[in-house]
């Protein structure tokens, strides 16, 4: 074999095995149970994660250059950590300030969708005896603060309806001062706080209606990963509206038997 044959051959090998790397999609998510998204209060993984986790994790079968690390957090480091790029996802509903911290798929200048993880709604919870009107838009008779988790977009919008709002790090800790008389009310995850609701100790807290619209969730890419990989990245997107469509179902059937 002359040099020339020899020189292709190993630049042919070569490159093969830097096709073969993957690429590792650092997944971060809140360290407090959101169930049935996210199971377990503490920086480990459980061997079952929740519904959200196993849908990140799913996507390793539909791009198998791709590698999913779990990294469990509080929800606002997991939003600084994806601004500085030292994690490449998490999962959020759609305000304008995120975009400061990633990207979102979007379609004709909007959020796409037909690309999103899952979709939720808040409602509010109060103790069985308080004296509290809530028509959907506007809540009377509140004295007390209003508790909800740090850094979810509901807190923002509690207090343009000129709410004072007490931010807490779990829906438990909220539904537990609820339960203690020390908050007015509570805002909560829909699916979260209904969970909770079916445990005795929160025996004198019963849910308002309506609820909130339903929000729209979505893998929220680092800027760094897009930039580095903008064709991975709508691949992780389009593969992520997938698994929602056709495996949702079927991973949710799992935690809610």
């Amino acid at each position: 074999m002359n040099a020339k044959r020899f020189l292709l051959c190993l630049l042919l090998v070569l490159s093969g095995i830097v096709g073969a790397e993957s690429t590792v999609l650092r997944f971060a998510y809140e360290d407090k149970e959101l169930f049935p998204f996210f199971a377990g209060d503490s920086a480990e993984v459980p061997a079952k994660p929740g519904v959200t986790v196993e849908m990140v994790q799913r996507l390793t079968s539909r791009i198998p250059a791709l590698k999913v690390e779990l990294q469990r957090m509080p929800w606002k480091r997991c939003l600084l950590k994806l601004e500085k790029g030292e994690v490449d996802a998490v999962v959020a509903s759609f305000t304008p300030d995120r975009l400061a911290y990633g990207l979102y798929p979007m379609k004709d200048g909007q959020t796409n969708p037909a690309m999103r993880i899952g979709s939720t709604s808040y409602a509010l919870y109060k103790r069985k005896d308080a004296a509290l009107d809530w028509d959907g838009k506007s809540l009377k008779g509140l004295v007390l603060a209003m508790g909800a988790p740090s850094g979810y977009s509901i807190v923002e919008e509690l207090r343009a309806m000129g709410l004072t709002v007490e931010e807490s790090g779990s829906t438990g800790a909220d539904l537990q001062k609820l339960q203690m008389g020390r908050l007015g009310a509570v805002a909560a995850v829909e699916t979260v706080a209904d969970f909770y609701l079916t445990q005795s100790r929160f025996g004198e807290i019963t849910k308002m209606e309506p609820a909130f619209a339903p929000k729209h969730y979505y893998l929220l890419l680092s800027h760094q990963f897009f930039s580095q990989s903008p064709a991975l990245a709508d691949k992780v997107w389009q593969a992520i509206g997938s698994i929602r469509e056709r495996e949702s179902s079927a991973i949710l059937g799992k935690y809610l038997k």
